[in-house]
């Protein structure tokens, strides 16, 4: 490998950025699907989100890794990794009939941090015995219900 790489931390940054472009890939057809306001919306949700968690499990011990690497290269790759997605969701809410909420920017920064947090605390950190399914499902039901204006009042 050192042929092709000066140093391990060279290494480890090409293969986050591998990872981040299988990543990519996955979230990028689940929000297609999300776009497809033909697909009901907790469908939508529920499949990016399993989606998401399906990629974590691959390889755990990767995925803590990379975590690591990204918190010492200073968390720059990650941020421009995640930097394009609130607003892309953004548009995709917008273009959905049955999205209620007032603040659509908001909602995108809610939406996207709560999956990719919640996907990577399902599989890195949550607890032995957790029902991966069943929280995936309660996940769904969570940001449906808030998206489709069933969480309470939107008036401030």
């Amino acid at each position: 490998l050192y042929q092709y790489y000066r140093d391990k931390d060279e290494i480890a940054l090409h293969l986050l950025e591998e990872h981040q472009k299988q990543g990519r890939a996955v979230i990028d057809a689940g929000l297609e699907r999300l776009a497809d306001t033909g697909v009901p919306l907790d469908e939508a949700l529920s499949g990016l989100m399993t989606d998401i968690v399906a990629m974590h499990a691959v390889d755990p011990a990767l995925n803590r890794f990379l975590g690591q690497v990204i918190y010492l290269a200073g968390k720059k790759t990650h941020d421009e990794h995640d930097a394009r997605y609130p607003a892309l969701v953004e548009k995709i809410l917008a273009s959905r009939p049955d999205v209620l909420v007032d603040d659509l920017a908001t909602a995108a920064l809610v939406v996207s941090n709560a999956l990719g947090a919640l996907a990577r605390w399902l599989v890195h950190e949550a607890p032995r015995g957790v029902d991966a399914d069943r929280f995936v499902a309660e996940t769904t039901r969570m940001i449906s219900g808030y998206l489709l204006g069933r969480g309470g009042s939107n008036e401030e």
